[in-house]
């Protein structure tokens, strides 16, 4: 499967003040790097980017950084797709059938919402350089089950090159520099 930029859209878990504080601060500035890299390809792109919070009345606001990426929505249910206002945001652009999925925690968040949206005929896609877990023995494990349920597992830049596809893009001069 060959990912392309026409098909795809993102959509960003939970990256919040308490859930990347406990990634820790290499780990999340690593991370927050990779997300913001991707974001803004995909928002030069002009890809749909919409963005989950988790309880963010216990688990604090989206990454103040990435508010702006696109439209954010509240939720309780692990898996965003549980959600009905997600849901219905996903549904509603049958034109892309292609998910990217960043933030955390894999094993949680990113682990159910891929399987969910895999089980309705998304083609689900993680670059792995962009998604956390506070343990990462528990990404490890998520990783290995995602692998084995055939979610394409990919880096950021992997994608973004797949999303260019040809280096005489007038838009891979502007975008490339980031990737560099």
């Amino acid at each position: 499967m060959r990912i392309r930029a026409a098909r795809s859209l993102v959509l960003v878990i939970d990256l919040q003040d308490k859930l990347l504080a406990m990634l820790g601060g290499e780990r999340k500035e690593t991370l927050l790097y990779n997300v913001h890299r991707f974001l803004g390809s995909a928002r030069a792109l002009e890809l749909p980017i919409l963005l989950s919070a988790q309880y963010p009345k216990g688990l604090g606001a989206i990454d103040p950084s990435l508010q702006d990426f696109g439209t954010v929505f509240e939720k309780t249910e692990f898996s965003c797709y549980a959600n009905p206002a997600l849901r219905n945001a996903l549904r509603s652009r049958v034109d892309r059938r292609q998910i990217c999925l960043l933030g955390v925690e894999s094993h949680i968040c990113v682990l159910q919402t891929a399987l969910d949206l895999q089980s309705q005929g998304w083609e689900v896609v993680i670059p792995i350089d962009a998604i956390g877990s506070r343990d990462p023995q528990q990404g490890e494990w998520a990783l290995a089950r995602l692998r084995q349920t055939g979610v394409t597992l990919s880096s950021t830049e992997s994608i973004f090159y797949e999303w260019m596809e040809d280096a005489a893009d007038p838009r891979f001069r502007e975008l490339a520099p980031a990737w560099r």
